[in-house]
């Protein structure tokens, strides 16, 4: 199990602890971009413009996973990296909770409780890149809906 703190009260960037992983998301305040800091190596997340639904984690210049959210009505979003397809979509209708399918494993990302942004995640997966990209797109959507529900 991996542990996911943010890393302040009202905060949107996280810790991530377990499983012989050490890690850190971050979303850029402004834009849909970010980064991932996965075990002493750092990922760059890019969004393919302003209206666009995908999303690119990058390394030293070269796009390693490409994330893309066919309907923005949906909370499914498509992983396509070399040698596997990966699905991140809402376990139900209501809950937080999503769920990445990647061949061989099934990873739940899930908050604590209702009322904390604290999450634990199943496990690392056999790609933690891959992992730690559906992480950070959870807690954008996570903000999204919690940027809807402070402006009603």
């Amino acid at each position: 199990m991996i542990n996911a703190t943010p890393m302040g009260l009202c905060s949107w960037n996280f810790t991530l602890q377990g499983e012989d992983l050490q890690g850190e998301t971050y979303i850029n305040f402004f834009s849909e971009s970010g980064s991932i800091r996965l075990n002493q190596e750092n990922y760059e997340v890019k969004k393919q413009g302003m209206l666009s639904g995908q999303w690119d984690l990058v390394h030293r210049g070269a796009v390693l996973v490409t994330a893309q959210k066919g309907n923005p009505f949906s909370r499914t979003i498509q992983f396509t990296a070399p040698g596997a397809e990966h699905s991140l979509r809402a376990e139900s209708m209501v809950g937080r909770t999503m769920v990445l399918e990647s061949p061989g494993a099934q990873i739940h990302i899930s908050p604590e409780h209702p009322f904390t942004r604290r999450a634990t995640l199943s496990s690392s997966g056999p790609d933690p890149k891959v992992t730690l990209f559906a992480f950070w797109l959870t807690i954008l959507m996570w903000k999204r809906a919690s940027d809807s529900n402070s402006s009603s």
